[in-house]
């Protein structure tokens, strides 16, 4: 059995500070790429490429960084 645990962006951003960790960077590590259930495996590499740039553009939003199912946290201590 596997526990799983989700957190918002709001709770993140709490945790990292009531620890005096700052946030340096703060992304969606797959954004909405589950939603194409395997698809992003299958572009040539000119679909990729754009599908790419257009993940780079926005995955610092919050938005994107709510609907992830993996996020990146990058923290400095002190």
């Amino acid at each position: 059995m596997t526990d799983t645990y989700y957190s918002s962006y709001e709770e993140m951003q709490q945790l990292y500070k009531k620890n005096g960790v700052t946030i340096e960077k703060h992304f969606a590590q797959d954004g909405m790429a589950p939603m194409f259930h395997g698809t992003v495996d299958s572009w040539n590499e000119e679909q990729f490429e754009t599908w790419y740039q257009y993940h780079l553009s926005v995955c610092e939003e919050k938005s994107m960084i709510d609907m992830s199912n993996h996020v990146v946290v990058i923290g400095r201590k002190g």
